[in-house]
Formats: structure tokens, sequence, C-alpha cells
């Protein structure tokens, strides 16, 4: 626990220190940092003071590293307002940052999700709910791994029904592709 060492007074009960780690609302951490709460709802929050209040946009990121030594982290998450909107708004984002090079240089923005629920992979600025960007060849594989169906398929629907499928035709199970309306 945390003391006043002049008078052994405890001053926080809600944090402790152990040769295991550090736990906050935990009296025996398990790992290096363990923080606890016994309530449902919000556990912690990273804040910035840079920023925000609606003059420039502010972020918080948390970063992780594997050696230590690194300038740059490995991977970084990183949360902002959106610069898609007005300063001030408070809209948000989130950002997921990894490096793809042999080197200690700052890892690039990967994957996007904005105030509007749009995801954006390889794209900053996403335009539809999934929208995906390359400047190679752009794939999206969908995998079935059981091996014992061949029920892979992306379906289109509205709020009634199925209404277009792409995908292996699943009645008879002969990997016959299909594209094509679905039967409502």
């Amino acid at each position: 626990s945390l003391c006043d060492w002049s008078s052994d007074r405890v001053l926080f009960r809600s944090m402790r220190l152990t040769s295991t780690g550090l736990g906050i609302g935990t009296s025996s951490p398990s790992k290096k940092l363990v923080v606890q709460q016994s309530a449902v709802g919000e556990v912690t929050r990273l804040v910035t003071t840079a920023g925000g209040a609606g003059a420039t946009t502010g972020t918080v990121s948390l970063g992780f590293d594997v050696f230590g030594s690194q300038t740059n982290p490995f991977a970084s998450i990183e949360v902002g307002e959106d610069e898609s909107t007005p300063a001030g708004t408070y809209k948000s984002r989130m950002s997921f940052y990894t490096r793809s090079v042999d080197s200690d240089s700052a890892p690039s923005e990967r994957m996007r999700l904005d105030s509007s629920g749009n995801l954006g992979i390889g794209t900053s600025s996403p335009a539809a709910k999934l929208d995906v960007v390359n400047s190679g060849v752009s794939q999206i594989q969908i995998k079935n791994t059981s091996g014992t169906t061949k029920n892979t398929q992306l379906m289109f629907a509205d709020n009634s029904a199925i209404r277009w499928r792409i995908g292996m035709d699943v009645a008879t199970n002969n990997n016959t592709n299909k594209i094509g309306r679905a039967h409502v």
C-alpha cells in the first residue's frame, strides 16, 4: 500500500505494489499491472490535455513494445477527435498502427474506425461501413476451415430477407460457385 513514511499512515488502500507487480483495486496482482474493479463500467481512462477543447485535435495513444529499447512502438492504438469532423464537435475515432519494416520506424496506420461507425482498412477516411483500400491487388478472404461443409457465402440482405448470395452451392455441396439472387 502507499504510505506516508514519516507517520507510517496508509494513504491509499486501493493501490498495492508487490514483488509481482502493481495492483490497483486488488492487493494481489498476478501481472506487472493489474487494474481491477468490482462494478460494471469504465475501469480506467487514458487522458491527454494537449489539444482538444475544439482548438486542435487531441489524441491519446497506447503503444506496445517488445524489447523496450526502441524509440518507436512496434504497434499502437490511438484514439482522438475525428479529423473528418469540424474541430470542437468531440466526435471520436480509433486507429490501429503496425510496423512492417525491420527498423525502428514509426508504425503506420492500418485500420480506422471513424465517428460514423465506418471501418477503413488501408484508408484513414472510410467512405462505407467497410472500406478496404490497397495500392496493389485487393483481396478479401472468407474461409471455412471445417472441411465438412462448403457453406462459405457472402450474403446481401435487407430488413426482411437475404436478397443476393455469393459463394459455394450449399444445396449440392459440390464446390459449384454461385453468384445470384437468393430465393425469397
